[in-house]
């Protein structure tokens, strides 16, 4: 089966398994289409009449998809495997001419290289994400290039081993086993690379990280603290935050133009989900402090940086113990609370709150934008907090109420002393 795939340089390749073991053949059709004017599900331009160079794309891709399938089956009629031959014969058959290096026989590490180099120019976030995975597969396989059928459970064991020996924490490897299962996936689903099923019994395992959150109290001397600049701007935001529950990506697009009625309307930019939020006196100050329009926010890295500082000139100096794993070991360290603040200490810091005095998990859930109970539960640790409060409610912790009895008993001892 051939597969077309758009790469970042705008060139449609197509890739094919067969003949080829564990590695899929790469052939560009030397076809170039835009990124707005291709369709991943079809893997066929968005518009049937799109013309390059003179000819129409979409019949001109299929004549060259169906010229190498030929290609292939002659070639294997007739014993040949050579890559180079079945260039040479396709190349024969499609009337183009390709030089030497144009047809590669790409592995998983080439494979996922290029899952990050389009998720780059797709302008998706995640592609750091990605490469910090790709880097950490790179410096364990070395000059290796490993087939996909080598990415099995022999490797899930000693890849395992390899990330725990480097200290990392439990969920950043998980995060880096989710990555590879997600390009393991669409190599096997979609571009039908492989058929070896091995990532998909790869385990994630994930800890409950120790996340603060900001008291009410706190939030108040943060409010209150003298600053100017961009620390001020700084502690401003994070206020919107702290009694919004808004993500960072959305703190700025608070606006006096967005309340109706004491109630900000919002929709999510990660999840399109609208939410109806009402206004705390804190920022509507706020916004009436910037008449209704906040000013240019920092970017996340700077925002997290400002807001430690804002903590620590509100002497937010609580002393917190963090519990983290790295590998196999189990670290315990103590930290003055506003060095652990960011940016998404203020969205946690309002659940917590709101869950504290009362308020319903799902009340709470319309305005984070968590659609399951169970994310909601870990991200608040909501058991550990309603544990908490009923705790606090028990008479066993409250101080004793003087005996109703001894109080009678004094009052007869006065009065048998008078008479």
């Amino acid at each position: 089966m051939i597969s077309l795939i758009r790469e970042p340089n705008g060139f449609i390749y197509m890739y094919c398994h067969q003949g080829f073991r564990d590695n899929p053949l790469k052939i560009s059709t030397k076809i170039k289409v835009e990124g707005n004017l291709w369709d991943k599900t079809t893997r066929r331009p968005t518009d049937k009449k799109l013309v390059w160079k003179g000819k129409n794309v979409t019949n001109e891709l299929n004549r060259l998809a169906g010229l190498l399938e030929d290609a292939i089956a002659e070639c294997g009629r007739e014993n040949i495997t050579s890559a180079d031959d079945i260039k040479k014969k396709f190349g024969d058959k499609a009337k183009i001419v390709y030089s030497f290096g144009q047809v590669v026989v790409i592995d998983f590490l080439k494979y996922f290289e290029n899952y990050v180099d389009n998720l780059k120019a797709e302008g998706d976030k995640n592609w750091k994400f990605y490469q910090t995975s790709l880097n950490m597969l790179k410096e364990f396989f070395g000059k290796k290039k490993p087939s996909f059928q080598m990415i099995d459970m022999r490797f899930y064991g000693s890849f395992n081993s390899h990330l725990k020996s480097k200290k990392l924490a439990v969920n950043s490897i998980s995060n880096v086993w989710k990555h590879i299962k997600v390009v393991m996936k669409r190599s096997q689903e979609v571009d039908k690379l492989h058929t070896n099923n091995d990532y998909t019994r790869f385990e994630r395992h994930r800890e409950q990280t120790d996340s603060i959150y900001l008291t009410l109290a706190e939030l108040d001397a943060i409010f209150n603290a003298e600053l100017i600049g961009h620390l001020d701007k700084a502690r401003d935001y994070f206020i919107v935050g702290a009694f919004t529950g808004l993500r960072f990506a959305d703190w700025d697009r608070v606006s006096a133009s967005a309340v109706k009625d004491g109630v900000l309307s919002l929709r999510s930019q990660k999840t399109n989900e609208l939410s109806h939020i009402p206004i705390h006196h804190y920022v509507q100050k706020i916004l009436d402090k910037y008449n209704g329009t906040l000013p240019e926010k920092p970017s996340n890295q700077k925002m997290n940086a400002y807001v430690k500082l804002v903590a620590e000139k509100a002497e937010i100096n609580e002393e917190v113990e963090i519990r983290t794993s790295q590998g196999d070991e189990r670290v315990f360290e103590k930290f003055k609370k506003h060095k652990l603040v960011t940016t998404h200490t203020a969205r946690r810091s309002l659940a917590t709150n709101l869950i504290l005095k009362g308020v319903s998990p799902y009340v709470i859930m319309k305005i984070t934008g968590h659609k399951q109970l169970d994310s909601f539960e870990a991200y608040v640790r909501l058991k550990e907090l309603n544990a908490l409060i009923e705790l606090k409610d028990l008479d066993f912790f409250k101080p004793p109420k003087p005996l109703k009895v001894k109080r009678e008993r004094k009052k007869k001892e006065k009065q048998a002393k008078v008479d």
